[in-house]
């Protein structure tokens, strides 16, 4: 008998060992659903860090752990009170906050956020563009009370923060002093779940708290009253961004009206960060919102999953991830043509991750040019504005790939002296922008320069003296006849993003004994003629462009994994013009010596290609 039971203990322990082993998960991009990062991927062989990154790896994705991680966490805090949880701690009365693990001081870093907060500001309204800035306190900072039992939450820097910001004109709203307040009576964050955000009921005080602002500019823009909404309560079973359990009852507010979502129809051409890809385009029906202002809100995690709230405020709202992209606001300027914009942030968010310190350094943005708020005031500016320029030699091109709502807009020539660079359209003014590989570029609203009856190609000096190009636009295209690729090369589609349209994604395996050691991205002919546009060997997003010098004709465009023994690609067919430049893009999702995926390759430019001639297939 007493052998039998060891035999059992054995196996029970075997078992227990191996079935973990099993459902180790092997997927690539996971997230975790406890600590909310990225699992840790495989490591290459032959790094010089194998071991380590193999622990790390092994770690994260043996079978069970986000199991046995929930139960490590609801023993600690039942037996002995401690919630030991990556991201958030326990406060008293069963109150979670996110971890609090360094005290913050207002630094040079804060500083510099204001001076480009005012440079934003000073751009809109230059432009005739309504600007607010939106402070969120998190629930720490609002419920001090409810703090764990010796912290003392000192969020000082934000105070003086602010202060700079309203001594520098700064039109600064902040609901610190308002969810304090109103957490005292009423239940504006939840008790555990989101325990960093407010819920529905603080979203509305805080909404309404920046209506009442935008009301002295926007006479149509009120304070929301709670009829316009269903409000009622959901149960929420697990912790936000995990699986604890909670069960908790939290407010529930529903719009009664519907909202026209047009977003999908900007996905085609609109850039935005890869990483806070969120965007919405929402079209107010409620009676009477053609009265309010067409707003631009750069948003974060407060709002990105509360369409019901801003849009009551504004006839068209355009919702914009904030982090990384608010550094972009020109552009998205150019686009929209709002009538306000806020720039909204939450307490936590003032770091290196979501707003660099080297894009808030020396941060500038172009000086307007015409500030008129008519059409008729607009043809004079522009007039006076032509005829007071130096006409330059040479011709300037403004080239668009049009879109459904958006159109990218290249400017090919000869601008060594231009400092601040712009397109002149009908009744609006692009402001370019220079990108990393000096060309000059923007995106418009979809017709804003092809439809001008009179476009024209404008730019300041070092000495601020404006300068005019004779102006030719050409309509860019995608020039690719067929896409091929290499026989062991797999393809699908491959899951929608928000910000993009559906994509198809290439796998490139290595053969036997042949190994990757660059992705290329190459043009050549039948003839020989070849030219490398890049050359690659880390994964990342990669884009730039190809300046074609060689004859007017159909070339191959082929993204090759390099190998020693055989290749592998995908490859198109485009007819060329010379001297034209053509753009490219794509997603390198992963690179190792065996396998390659590549994303979304795009390829585009000007392309005049003769009538009756095919490319070979």
């Amino acid at each position: 008998m007493k052998k039998l039971f060891n035999c059992l203990y054995i196996g029970i322990f075997l078992l227990m060992l191996l079935v973990p082993l099993a459902l180790t998960n092997r997927d690539k991009n996971v997230m975790s659903s406890v600590d909310n990062r990225y699992l840790a991927e495989f490591p290459a062989y032959g790094d010089k860090d194998f071991t380590t990154e193999f622990e790390s790896y092994f770690s994260d994705r043996i079978g069970f752990r986000t199991e046995m991680m929930n139960a490590y966490i609801g023993v600690n805090y039942k037996v002995g009170g401690v919630f030991d949880h990556p991201l958030y701690m326990a406060g008293k009365k069963g109150h979670l906050f996110l971890n609090y693990s360094e005290i913050i001081t207002y630094t040079d870093y804060h500083r510099k956020f204001a001076l480009a907060v005012r440079q934003m500001q000073r751009y809109c309204e230059a432009r005739g563009i309504k600007f607010y800035f939106m402070f969120e306190p998190e629930k720490l900072s609002s419920m001090r009370q409810y703090a764990p039992e010796g912290l003392n939450y000192d969020d000082s820097w934000a105070d003086t923060m602010l202060a700079e910001m309203q001594s520098l004109g700064v039109n600064v709203i902040s609901n610190k002093e308002l969810l304090a307040e109103k957490s005292k009576t009423e239940k504006v964050y939840n008790t555990a779940y989101d325990a960093g955000h407010w819920n529905d009921l603080g979203c509305f005080y805080a909404t309404n708290n920046l209506f009442s602002v935008m009301h002295k500019d926007f006479p149509a823009v009120t304070e929301m009253s709670e009829d316009i909404f269903d409000i009622g309560e959901k149960v929420e079973k697990y912790v936000a961004v995990s699986e604890y359990p909670i069960n908790e009852k939290v407010p529930e507010y529903t719009l009664k009206y519907d909202i026209n979502d047009v977003s999908r129809q900007y996905y085609t051409n609109l850039n935005i960060d890869s990483q806070f890809n969120h965007f919405h385009y929402y079209i107010n029906t409620a009676p009477g919102a053609e009265n309010l202002p067409k707003t631009i809100f750069f948003q974060g995690s407060y709002y990105n999953e509360r369409k019901q709230f801003l849009i009551n405020g504004a006839s068209a709202g355009i919702g914009i991830h904030s982090y990384i992209n608010v550094f972009d606001l020109d552009y998205y300027c150019n686009v929209f043509q709002p009538d306000a914009v806020v720039f909204e942030v939450a307490e936590y968010v003032f770091n290196d991750k979501y707003f660099p310190e080297d894009m808030l350094t020396g941060f500038t943005l172009p000086p307007a040019i015409i500030t008129a708020d008519s059409a008729d005031a607009f043809a004079g500016e522009k007039a006076k504005l032509i005829e007071e320029a130096e006409l330059d030699e040479g011709t300037g091109y403004a080239e668009i790939l049009a879109g459904p709502e958006v159109d990218k807009l290249y400017l090919t020539g000869d601008f060594s002296d231009a400092v601040y660079m712009y397109v002149i359209g009908d009744d609006a003014v692009f402001d370019m922008k220079q990108n990393s590989e000096g060309q000059w570029e923007s995106a418009t609203f979809h017709g804003g320069v092809s439809a001008a009856e009179d476009p024209v190609i404008y730019y300041l000096d070092k000495r601020g003296k404006g300068h005019v190009v004779e102006t030719i636009v050409r309509n860019m295209r995608r020039p690719v006849k067929v896409l091929t690729h290499s026989g062991n090369v797999s393809v699908r589609t491959a899951a929608k993003k928000q910000s993009k349209a559906p994509e198809m994604t290439y796998t490139l395996p290595a053969g036997d004994g042949n190994e990757f050691n660059a992705v290329i991205l190459q043009i050549y002919n039948e003839e020989g003629y070849l030219s490398v546009a890049r050359n690659q060997t880390k994964a990342g997003e990669a884009e730039g462009s190809y300046l074609h010098e060689g004859e007017s004709g159909y070339y191959n465009v082929m993204l090759k994994a390099n190998g020693s023994k055989r290749d592998e690609y995908i490859m198109a067919s485009a007819y060329l013009e010379q001297g034209c430049r053509y753009y490219y893009s794509y997603d390198l999702e992963s690179y190792s010596s065996s396998e390659i995926v590549i994303r979304a390759f795009d390829f585009y430019g000007y392309s005049e290609e003769p009538a009756g001639e095919k490319a070979e297939e």
